[in-house]
């Protein structure tokens, strides 16, 4: 039988059966994970519908535009991950997202975006988004995303975490211009740092300082700003 045949770790093909030429002629519709792609281009959906297709794993099961369209479109084609363009505006993509995730809870929901701001990105998580990729990162990236999200977790891109950090650093050093607090070049350089993620070793190990004073230094800084956590 093809369920004895077939090795299934979590939830996509292991490597060795699924880099298999037969493979994509043995599986049935059901094995693959149902895709569905919500672009206004198409361009760009047949594009990503062909290299989908190449993986042994994956199938497209349609295409269709963003917003209330995707949403119709999902109880139809019954996908186990939709691909969505994100615009700048934002508003239909995040209903969209909102009501897929409460009708069809299971479905995950990946984002694909040119530019972004910070508040669509938390917007679009809180209602129900699992990850967001850029379109400047090449289709691994995508891929990646994909088996991620699929598996359960979240994945934000590098230009995602970019984003989010510069709004993050923004918003502090504003907290810091209205309140009339003046920060020094070494707290800009810790707060600049501790957005990017480093740790205080790191910080410390840039800044040439020892890890203490980092520390000193970071605790200093969310009680002046006002801040639970820096990171």
């Amino acid at each position: 039988m093809l369920s004895d045949n077939l090795h299934v770790f979590n939830g996509t093909l292991e490597a060795e059966y699924r880099d298999s030429p037969r493979m994509k002629d043995l599986m049935t519709p059901t094995d693959r994970v149902r895709v569905m792609l919500a672009d206004h281009h198409g361009m760009v959906c047949d594009c990503l519908k062909n290299l989908i297709e190449s993986q042994t794993d994956m199938g497209v099961v349609g295409q269709t535009d963003c917003g209330v369209t995707a949403l119709r479109r999902a109880r139809e084609f019954k996908p186990h991950l939709i691909i969505m363009d994100v615009t700048t505006e934002g508003s239909d993509d995040i209903y969209a997202t909102r009501k897929i995730s409460e009708e069809m809870a299971s479905v995950k929901i990946l984002g694909l975006f040119g530019s972004l701001r910070a508040s669509i990105i938390s917007d679009m998580l809180k209602a129900g988004a699992t990850g967001f990729v850029s379109k400047e990162h090449p289709f691994s990236e995508l891929l990646q995303a994909m088996k991620d999200v699929l598996s359960g977790r979240i994945y934000l891109c590098p230009k995602t975490k970019d984003v989010l950090a510069k709004e993050h650093v923004d918003h502090c050093l504003g907290t810091a211009h209205t309140s009339g607090q003046d920060l020094t070049d070494r707290e800009l350089a810790i707060l600049q740092l501790a957005a990017d993620g480093k740790s205080v070793k790191e910080i410390a190990l840039v800044l040439e300082l020892t890890p203490k004073t980092i520390d000193a230094c970071r605790r200093k800084l969310m009680h002046r700003l006002g801040l639970s956590s820096m990171a």
